[in-house]
């Protein structure tokens, strides 16, 4: 991927393009509506990412005060390993630390093995887990509750 990639905030008038996102990264992917109706609150912020106007990927976090808690992360198939999750990432934790966020939450499927490394590369520590959160195929996975500060020694800036 040699052509420059753009973060923008993402909107309301995005929703179809973050619901087409993210129905290639979950097997219980957000319609539209959705999107729409979580970016109606103001706590609610995200970043799509963009080569000229084709859409790679998004992030999508809520902030609450002393906390943030990233929503949803989705990078496209044909995007993914060259970097654009970190990037996406590192916009969040640097949004939570903009909003006087102490630390950052979020939760990764136990099986989602790229993610978890991506998150463990970041920083992000197990604080929790909870069985049977996504379902999955027949069955259902255990989700794990990861955080981390957004400020100090394991801050990204």
């Amino acid at each position: 991927m040699s052509a420059e990639i753009g973060l923008i905030p993402i909107v309301p008038a995005q929703a179809q393009i973050l619901a087409a996102l993210h129905a290639e990264g979950f097997d219980q992917p957000w319609p539209a509506e959705a999107f729409t109706s979580l970016l109606e609150n103001p706590a609610r912020s995200g970043s799509l990412a963009l080569v000229g106007a084709e859409p790679l990927g998004f992030i999508m976090i809520q902030t609450t005060p002393g906390e943030a808690e990233v929503l949803t992360l989705v990078v496209a198939r044909q995007n993914r390993g060259r970097g654009l999750g970190q990037r996406l990432l590192e916009w969040a934790i640097e949004s939570a630390a903009g909003a006087g966020c102490a630390r950052i939450l979020l939760e990764v499927s136990e099986s989602n093995e790229a993610a978890r490394a991506l998150y463990e590369r970041a920083g992000f520590r197990q604080i929790g887990a909870r069985s049977g959160y996504y379902a999955h195929g027949q069955g259902a996975q255990t989700a794990l509750l990861l955080a981390r500060s957004v400020v100090g020694p394991s801050s990204t800036r």
